[in-house]
């Protein structure tokens, strides 16, 4: 009967799953963070956890309507993508950044 090495194909599934997750975690903070700061930036004022919930769900559906929010969502999906398949630190940090900034700036730009 075959032994399983230290490095299993569990192990390698389960480093997968937490690079997915923790990824997936990262680019939904940046998201969350620079809708916060835009609409609080925009509005004058901090933006409460309820309107910014509410904010989140109407940008859900505003790619839509609005070239400004497809933009968005199509940044965030590359910038979720791209670390993933390259696998570059360099790359990791500036899609982060780049989806932050994104976000900031069109939720700055809409009220």
């Amino acid at each position: 009967m075959a032994k399983f090495s230290d490095y299993s194909i569990v192990t390698v599934f389960c480093d997968a799953v937490q690079t997915i997750v923790g990824w997936s975690v990262a680019i939904l903070l940046t998201t969350v963070l620079g809708v916060w700061l835009g609409l609080s930036v925009s509005g004058g004022e901090v933006v409460s956890f309820g309107d910014l919930k509410f904010a989140l769900l109407l940008l859900s559906l505003a790619w839509l309507v609005s070239l400004k929010c497809a933009v968005g969502m199509a940044v965030t999906a590359i910038a979720w993508y791209l670390p993933l398949k390259i696998e570059s630190p360099r790359l990791m940090i500036a899609a982060v950044c780049v989806n932050f900034c994104s976000w900031f700036a069109i939720t700055s730009s809409l009220l």
